[in-house]
């Protein structure tokens, strides 16, 4: 099962060969997924508290 975990662990172990684009595609990622579910969460809380409006 491939997670994030996992490609961030085999990137760690490749960063000595040079190979540091497999580590920043994953960080990239995590970093986008965490900011699109931030901003999804913001959103939803300025339409449906009561207290906002």
């Amino acid at each position: 099962m491939v997670s994030w975990g996992t490609m961030l662990a085999e990137a760690q172990t490749e960063l000595v060969q040079g190979k540091w684009w497999q580590l920043a595609t994953a960080t990239a990622f995590m970093a986008t997924f965490v900011t699109a579910f931030a901003l999804l969460t913001d959103a939803l809380r300025d339409a449906l508290d009561p207290k906002l409006r």
